[in-house]
């Protein structure tokens, strides 16, 4: 017969004893009245419930304070009574001072008119010194990003008149000497070229200096995955000029990764079909931040994917970037798409973009002689398409490539004409009812967020979403889901949609500062919506893996599981997925 340890029964007994002496253990009661003076009536009274007698004290502290920074300069604690657990505090708050007015010498009006300063808030009002800091630093704040960091304010002036306890004061303010920045120093083993560096960073030769810049260059620079910073930037002011130091390293950034996928041949049960996919990304070129990514896929035996892309920062030395798009899907034998894309980006705010694109899609079946003998129109056609839309993106990561904190947000929108091409073999009756040109929208969203859980564990989750509206669809119309990128556990580019949610999740175990090991669970809601057909399912994938960082580069390994309605998740039809990304 088992018998228990006896240090475990004591400690049990000590357990619940704690656990009951906490639930006896009474709330402290604070009752602060307040009073205009020692011979009124009560004025007001607050209360609260405290756990201890120290917390009172603090709260009888700072509402003292609270008080005089409310007008009431002679408040005090008349009287403190206690009784066991409760306590009673009374505040004679005496006189209320208030604004007679507040002159303001030597500030622009264009100045008060942006810090929004009214003279009627500094008119019968509580003298608060809250108030008085708060214009202050509006002044001085818009003072400093306008060219001039030693701008001084103060009071002048000074009159307090007892009889009707009122102030009057001035305010004098001065500009200080107007400061430009000089040429940005980059001290490091890094190629880039200061211009561009400084017209990324706000600090551009001659332009005004502005602290706002000044304090948001280390978030800037870390959202560029080529370089880092080895410790913070320093700032020199001589003979009117600002001059800024950077103290950076270069990060391997430049990528080079190919993905070997191993899956069942649905062709030959009995064998595996290999499919490839290589990565090319390469940044900072011509040493001023251009960006130039590639890549080629092998989606099947017969499918091939090729996607390249290019941007242009500081476009024409301005904030803008254009970017460029050229995108190309064969699917068998049965058609071919291309897509290309013209965009123009500027940003809203440090961590903020908007961006405006037009985007060109033609699509065309291989071979038009396959469909002649069909007495039904067929789930694909030649189609082309012509849009416009805008991209808003949000990004505040602790760093680019292995981020533990942070978000990331991407939302799309665009319409377009569409025009559907009729097939010269086919019997113009089978268009009967079929929209030639119309309409069609399209919505596209990208939500990601990484939360550290204790020290080396990282909760991450992504929501992808998309929706493409239009009466007449066909299958090379729709969306691509389904692999890797998408939705673990089934082949890439498995699933066709016009609607789909898919919601990743992984909880990661960081083995280092750039390794880790992850569980994942992918679930996802389709809708496959066509002129013909309505389709809807809801596959899921659960699996493990591991991204190992070492010298020579990335090595990632994903082992996944699907399920969806026509197959349940069998350990033969498992995807693993092994990639290797090599940077420099």
């Amino acid at each position: 017969m088992y018998k228990p340890d006896k240090f475990y029964v004591f400690g049990l007994l000590i357990f619940f004893l704690s656990i009951w002496r906490l639930s006896e253990a009474q709330n402290y009661e604070l009752e602060m009245i307040l009073q205009q003076s020692e011979h009124d009536l009560l004025t007001s009274s607050e209360k609260y419930s405290l756990p201890d007698s120290i917390t009172i004290l603090n709260i009888i502290d700072q509402k003292q304070k609270e008080l005089q920074k409310q007008g009431y300069w002679q408040v005090v604690l008349d009287s403190l009574y206690w009784e066991d657990t409760s306590c009673t505090a009374y505040f004679q708050l005496n006189t209320l001072f208030r604004w007679k007015n507040l002159i303001i010498h030597n500030v622009d009006k264009v100045l008060l008119q942006e810090i929004k300063f009214k003279e009627s808030h500094f008119q019968d009002s509580p003298f608060s010194y809250l108030q008085l800091e708060e214009l202050y630093q509006k002044i001085l704040s818009y003072s400093e990003n306008r060219g001039y960091p030693f701008a001084k304010a103060r009071l002048d002036s000074f009159q307090l008149d007892s009889s009707s306890s009122s102030i009057s004061a001035s305010l004098l303010y001065e500009t200080g000497p107007q400061i430009t920045f000089d040429t940005l120093n980059i001290i490091g083993e890094l190629s880039i070229k200061s211009s561009f560096l400084a017209n990324y960073l706000r600090l551009g030769k001659n332009q005004l200096f502005n602290q706002a810049n000044v304090t948001n260059i280390s978030e800037r620079l870390a959202k560029l995955p080529y370089l880092r910073e080895k410790r913070n930037s320093e700032v020199l002011f001589s003979n009117k000029k600002a001059y800024v130091s950077l103290f950076l390293e270069k990060r391997k950034a430049n990528q080079v990764d190919g993905i070997l996928g191993i899956q069942p041949n649905e062709e030959k049960p009995n064998e595996v079909l290999l499919t490839g996919e290589v990565n090319l990304k390469l940044y900072n070129l011509f040493k001023s931040g251009k960006t130039f990514l590639a890549k080629w896929q092998r989606l099947t035996s017969a499918s091939q994917l090729l996607d390249l892309e290019y941007r242009h920062p500081a476009l024409f030395g301005s904030n803008l970037e254009a970017g460029l798009k050229f995108y190309l899907l064969r699917e068998d034998s049965t058609f071919l798409s291309t897509y290309q894309e013209i965009k123009l980006s500027f940003p809203l705010s440090l961590r903020e973009q908007f961006q405006f694109f037009i985007n060109f899609k033609s699509s065309s079946t291989g071979s038009r002689f396959q469909f002649s003998s069909l007495d039904s129109l067929p789930n694909i056609s030649d189609l082309s398409i012509t849009s416009y839309g805008v991209r808003y993106d949000y990004q505040k990561l602790d760093d680019f490539f292995y981020p533990r904190k942070g978000m990331r947000i991407n939302l799309e929108g665009g319409v377009g004409r569409k025009r559907i091409a009729t097939n010269p073999l086919l019997a113009d009756s089978l268009y009967e009812g079929l929209v030639l040109n119309s309409s069609q929208l399209s919505l596209r969203g990208n939500l990601e967020f990484y939360q550290p859980i204790f020290q080396r564990n990282t909760f991450y989750g992504r929501f992808q979403f998309a929706w493409l509206n239009n009466q007449s669809l066909f299958l090379n119309d729709l969306y691509r889901i389904g692999g890797l990128n998408s939705l673990r556990g089934f082949n890439e580019n498995n699933f066709f949609a016009s609607l789909y949610a898919i919601l990743n999740l992984e909880y990661r175990l960081w083995v280092d500062k750039e390794s880790y090991l992850f569980l994942l669970f992918d679930q996802s809601f389709y809708e496959r919506r066509t002129f013909q057909e309505v389709q809807q399912d809801t596959p899921f994938g659960v699996g493990v893996g591991l991204s190992l960082t070492t010298k020579g580069g990335i090595l990632n390994v994903v082992y996944a599981l699907g399920n969806e309605r026509e197959s349940a998740i069998a350990f033969q039809n498992a995807k693993i997925h092994v990639g290797f990304i090599s940077r420099f």
